[in-house]
């Protein structure tokens, strides 16, 4: 590319070979991900705020239960957000060479 390398970024790190509007796209995904936890986190306390008897603190709510799993899942489809646009863009590059991207790109090729 012609545009210069990304601050603290060495230069052969892959991420200088994306575009800007790939970058962008990742970033994007990136704040999809934060509403997604943030959502989530939003709809848990009004959970336990609506409870009649809590007797533990809202970060003990969040360890145990259904809220627990709430979270996980919430987490892991922010994980999975970022994930689909890094693999879009750095395959478009012929750049998916990874075992686990490989995988992970054969697993969801038909979700999402």
């Amino acid at each position: 590319m012609s545009h210069l390398p990304l601050y603290k970024l060495p230069p052969c790190d892959p991420e200088n070979l994306l575009s800007r509007e790939s970058r962008q796209r990742i970033q994007a995904a990136y704040m999809a991900a934060e509403r997604i936890k943030i959502q989530t986190l939003s709809r848990l306390q009004t959970r336990y705020r609506s409870e009649p008897s809590r007797g533990v603190g809202f970060s003990e709510y969040l360890s145990t239960g259904s809220a627990f799993i709430d979270l996980t899942e919430s987490t892991m489809e922010a994980a999975r957000t970022v994930h689909r646009a890094q693999a879009a863009e750095f395959q478009k590059l012929g750049l998916l060479t990874s075992p686990i991207s490989r995988n992970y790109a054969m697993e969801h090729r038909g979700r999402g």
